[in-house]
């Protein structure tokens, strides 16, 4: 009996050492005061994403300030940037990445990693040119002694962008899935990439800690 209940309590710690290892997050482009990034941090959000350019690749004050907020608290995880690219009528996507980093260091902030959304719809119609621009993209934040870069994307997405391309496997992936699940279930390698690094598995949660609308993320 004494053999049986400590296999319980093993099988138990084991459960919680793996459950406690997961660690949930949120994104948004919306303001974020510091009282609010703690409450959100009590309600067992560890980490946050904020985007650092505008959809007209102009830099984002409210992102960056937002991102300067999560600084403040040393019990945030991780604070990561993202940005997503403009095409058009806009500066080279080399010059946004630049733009935007300087503007972050311009305001004493810091990110972990550098996200690179690619969506459908967003990027041009021109693979071949997508892949060197991505490229370009990574490139110019290294030289701007910037940290990791990974890419923001699913399959779908990816494919109509880059086609079949591995160029960036190397790069961590947030995979964009809006399944509910906090968890890799469900992942099918594509783009070179065999698991994602963090999973973004819900989109417009509403009025959490009294912020409009947040992006729920997860990661092992």
């Amino acid at each position: 009996f004494l053999q049986a209940m400590n296999l319980v309590v093993v099988v138990l710690l084991s459960l919680s050492v793996s459950l406690g290892s997961a660690i949930l997050g949120f994104d948004t482009s919306e303001e974020v005061s510091v009282s609010q990034f703690r409450c959100l941090n009590n309600s067992g959000y560890k980490y946050y994403i904020g985007p650092i350019n505008r959809p007209s690749g102009l830099t984002d004050p409210i992102g960056i300030q937002n991102i300067k907020n999560a600084n403040s608290l040393a019990s945030f995880y991780n604070v990561d940037a993202y940005i997503s690219p403009c095409f058009g009528i806009c500066p080279t996507p080399r010059e946004q990445v630049a733009a935007a980093i300087k503007a972050v260091a311009e305001a004493k902030a810091w990110y972990g990693t550098l996200w690179i959304d690619v969506k459908d719809g967003d990027w041009p119609a021109d693979q071949m040119q997508n892949r060197q621009d991505l490229l370009d993209m990574i490139d110019e934040s290294n030289l701007n002694g910037g940290p990791a870069v990974g890419i923001y994307t699913n399959m779908n997405r990816w494919q109509w962008v880059m086609g079949d391309w591995n160029g960036t496997m190397k790069n961590p992936l947030w995979w964009a899935n809006n399944n509910a699940q906090p968890n890799f279930k469900n992942f099918q390698p594509f783009g070179g990439w065999v698991k994602p690094a963090q999973h973004q598995y819900n989109v417009f949660v509403t009025d959490v800690c009294s912020v409009a609308n947040i992006n729920l993320d997860w990661s092992p």
